[in-house]
């Protein structure tokens, strides 16, 4: 049990009666030395479970020990033992492919490896290609008719035939893909990647850990791409035209493919694995030492695979415990003593399932009551020194009260956001989560090194969560409340559903939900969320809606005192229709197809959609205004075509692969034909007509942003232009979502 602080000993030679005076900053060099520690080679990466997390533990509450702080585990440590169910590697794993001309093995890591649905074992056997590993009698697709897989190693791909959102979710993941292999009598199961895509083997390979999904009779491992058509070579065919002709004829292509595999997976589900929360705390005044502050992040990462490979973990997250490090031994040596009594943290297993912090509250009396405020340090190392303030628009009277006092140069370092904290938020608890904003392309690969981590990124995190957390200590009257939970979810579901057009109007929005729950007038505002709605039934009910006395509202904003009850229409996936809809972010829009009728053009306006074209013959059919146009990098841009959408007022999107951010050259020809395209529409149409709408991935087909950029600089393009051809909710939305 986590003690309860008001029963801490005073610490008198610690702190003072005073009110404390806090510093102002960090000492950012304290927290790289930390970093370099924790992801060094000697922690062996920190996975929790391991004689590696057991030595960051203790590691950890030592500094704890020398920062001064209280001790908040069990028996009078800094330690907090609990236990859950982990997969572990108790020895080798391997994979070769045999065949006539004999055995090839294939390396760990770098073409294929283990997943943590896989169960123990060793065996050879036949492999059987079952395309997409699919089981779906009601659609009247089964990948498994009319071959036999029992005692056999089944070969599929990821996802679905076509649009994967238009499969069952249950059946098109690889949880469930393992499980139809099963019980269809399968050993094995290889799971490889789009062919399409040109992936290699990704490298965060076994992290977290689900029991419920856990196929202990069946070994299954992920490989390359190439390697599925080196076993598929037999079959006269390679993963990538079966794929297409599997699509392009909405059937099954299974078949033998005269290859075996002698598949091994030294591995084991441990059901109690022991993992060690650190706590330690600073124990508050008089009647406030009641309420406390949690400030924390995960010290767990990836630890060791079978072949060697270490993760060490440096931005994910030795920076966030690090700062937390930091933060305690500032706290305790400030001059005088907080009234409210803080808790600092670093959290187990985090990357096993977030365990660690979910026992902590637990086992913490009152949570709801006792805890004003939680920090979640993470990914705290890459950027220029601007952050994320996730969850900030959650609770808007919280941070804003957080910003009170903040320098400019640092408040102007923050991007409040909209995703939750973990458990904290969960359970009502005011929390932020931060969150450098660099490019985090290392996270949960053996890259994720301690050089990475900038000053300037801990710096400004650290600062901001230090002032905050003197302002939520020693100020004795709260301008805000902890939130119920019924508060909190209702606050999240409609700032993530309402119909926003701009994804920046949601701070803006924020303190109005948050008034609209002081004033608890909860009832007038209704959910409605339609699960593959057709734009009719859309309609419909927007009709019935209105004839029953609500008023349909765009955000929550539009219910006023007075006004009749209001009503938030969700649309919260693609419907079965020739005009596809999203709700990305708050945007909704449709896509106009070829063959679309004026009428159903006419419907969806009517209904307040955006209207997306991919083909920009559509412009001149129909009638249209304000379209977004996807245009292919590699389609020339027709001057002919300028009058069209000048009139309509369109907005163009470049549509480009760009990379994913492990800093490879760009790809010269589709770099060059990217800024042709720019050049062309530059000519034509308007600054604010024109954007990139990059899909991201980590092919050599890509582009680097930063190349872009820089050669738009170099040919005369100013910094507005530029900023306004990356800005824009829409690309926001294709970078983080992606359209089909």
């Amino acid at each position: 049990m986590i003690k309860s602080l008001p029963l801490l000993p005073l610490m008198l030679c610690a702190f003072g009666a005073l009110t404390p005076e806090w510093p102002a900053r960090v000492d950012a060099e304290a927290i790289l030395q930390y970093v370099r520690v924790l992801a060094g080679r000697d922690m062996e990466g920190r996975r929790s479970g391991t004689p590696g997390g057991e030595k960051a533990a203790r590691y950890l509450a030592d500094q704890f020990r020398k920062a001064g702080l209280t001790p908040l585990g069990d028996d009078g440590s800094y330690l907090q033992r609990y236990t859950y169910p982990s997969h572990q590697f108790t020895g080798p794993c391997g994979l070769s492919i045999v065949d006539e001309a004999g055995t090839r093995k294939l390396a760990y890591g770098s073409e294929f490896y283990i997943l943590n649905l896989s169960g123990p074992g060793a065996f050879e056997g036949d492999v059987v290609f079952a395309g997409y590993g699919l089981s779906v009698p009601e659609r009247g697709y089964d990948d498994y008719a009319g071959v036999d897989v029992t005692g056999k190693v089944v070969l599929c791909m990821e996802g679905a035939p076509g649009r994967p959102a238009d499969w069952p979710v249950d059946r098109r993941v690889l949880y469930a893909k393992a499980r139809e292999a099963a019980k269809r009598g399968a050993r094995g199961l290889l799971f490889f990647p789009d062919p399409d895509k040109g992936r290699q083997l990704p490298e965060m390979h076994v992290w977290g850990f689900n029991k419920e999904r856990w196929t202990p009779n069946l070994i299954v491992a992920k490989i390359d791409a190439p390697i599925a058509d080196l076993i598929l070579e037999g079959s006269g065919s390679t993963a990538a035209l079966l794929k297409k002709q599997i699509n392009s004829s909405g059937k099954p292509n299974s078949r033998a493919t005269r290859k075996r595999v002698s598949l091994r997976a030294d591995v084991e589900v441990v059901e109690e694995t022991v993992a060690w929360n650190v706590i330690g705390g600073v124990p508050g005044s008089g009647d406030l030492a009641k309420e406390t502050i949690v400030i924390g992040g995960h010290y767990d990462t990836g630890g060791v695979d079978p072949d060697g490979t270490l993760f060490p973990g440096a931005e994910d997250d030795a920076s966030g415990v690090a700062i937390t490090l930091e933060l305690a031994r500032t706290v305790v040596q400030s001059q005088g003593r907080p009234e409210r009594s803080i808790v600092f943290a670093a959290w187990a297993a985090e990357e096993q399932g977030f365990s660690g912090h979910q026992y902590y509250l637990d086992q913490s009396p009152d949570t709801s009551g006792r805890m004003v405020a939680a920090f979640w340090l993470d990914n705290a190392g890459i950027s220029d020194g601007s952050f994320h303030a996730y969850g900030a628009v959650f609770f808007p009277r919280f941070y804003n009260f957080l910003l009170t006092g903040l320098p400019d140069s640092l408040r102007g370092q923050i991007r409040p956001g909209a995703i939750g904290a973990f458990g904290f938020q969960d359970r009502g608890i005011p929390a932020i989560f931060t969150h450098a904003t660099g490019p985090h392309a290392y996270n949960h690969t053996a890259h994720d090194a301690a050089f990475l981590i900038q000053r300037e990124a801990v710096q400004h995190i650290g600062d901001f969560v230090l002032h905050a957390t003197g302002r939520l200590a020693n100020t004795r009257v709260l301008p805000y409340r902890v939130t119920d939970v019924e508060d909190y979810w209702l606050r999240s579901s409609v700032l993530a559903t309402a119909a926003l057009h701009d994804v920046g109007r949601i701070p803006a929005l924020a303190p109005s939900v948050d008034k609209t729950l002081d004033e608890r007038r909860l009832p007038e505002l209704l959910l409605v969320t339609l699960p593959r709605a057709r734009l009719s039934e859309v309609a419909r009910l927007r009709s019935d809606l209105t004839a029953s006395g609500w008023a349909l509202v765009r955000d929550v904003t539009q219910v006023t005192a007075g006004s009749p009850p209001g009503a938030l229409l969700v649309v919260d996936a693609p419907p079965p229709d020739e005009l596809s809809l999203w709700w990305d972010l708050g945007a909704r829009m449709v896509q106009v197809k070829r063959g679309t009728s004026q009428e159903r053009v006419d419907e969806a306006k009517r209904a307040g959609f955006k209207l997306l074209v991919r083909d920009p013959r559509a412009l001149e059919a129909l009638r249209m205004q304000e379209p977004i146009v996807l245009w292919p990098v590699d389609a020339p841009f027709e001057p002919r075509r300028s009058a069209k959408l000048l009139e309509s007022n369109a907005v163009v999107a470049i549509e480009f692969h760009a990379q994913s951010g492990n800093g490879r050259p760009s790809n010269g020809p589709l770099l060059h034909a990217l800024l042709t395209r720019l050049k062309e529409l530059r000519r034509d149409l308007p600054q604010g007509q024109i954007l990139l709408a990059p899909s991201y991935a980590p092919a050599d087909e890509t582009v680097s942003l930063s190349d872009v950029v820089t050669a738009l600089r170099k040919e005369g393009w100013s910094r507005t232009e530029v900023s306004g051809i990356l800005g824009g909710h829409f690309t926001r939305v294709l970078r983080t979502q992606g359209i089909p």
